[in-house]
């Protein structure tokens, strides 16, 4: 990626319903969703709350998918009554989260789930990589 390439951007998300992201609970409310620092195989996620706070930091891996209606969405899988943040999917790429200690948990509590919660963002904007 060349050093003016773009990042695949901000994105802004008014959540409906409490999540999980990482090891810690959310409460449904606004956010804005940043995706940069691109490379090849992974990226960095940061998810910031109403207030510009940082409240979420991490690197998400490349994993080939696609939005397949040209929308960016968040996708989050469903165990129990939790709802845990799986994905990140663009329009020109798709990143999945990192399994999480809480997340393993979960898992091993509620047994496999194939049920995905999909919520479409809305793109605020772009950023650059430097």
């Amino acid at each position: 990626m060349s050093a003016n390439a773009q990042a695949p951007g901000i994105y802004q998300a008014e959540i409906p319903f409490d999540f999980l992201i990482g090891d810690k609970n959310y409460d449904a409310g606004n956010y804005e969703i940043h995706l940069g620092g691109t490379s090849s195989l992974a990226t960095i996620i940061t998810v910031k709350d109403s207030d510009r706070s940082t409240l979420y930091r991490a690197s998400v891996v490349k994993n080939g998918n696609t939005s397949k209606e040209g929308k960016s969405s968040l996708l989050f899988k469903r165990y129990g009554e939790d709802l845990v943040f799986s994905q990140i999917v663009t329009p020109n790429s798709g990143f999945s989260s990192r399994v999480s200690k809480r997340k393993r948990q979960l898992a091993r509590k509620q047994g496999k789930t194939d049920e995905i919660v999909s919520f479409v963002l809305q793109t605020y904007g772009k950023t650059k990589v430097e």
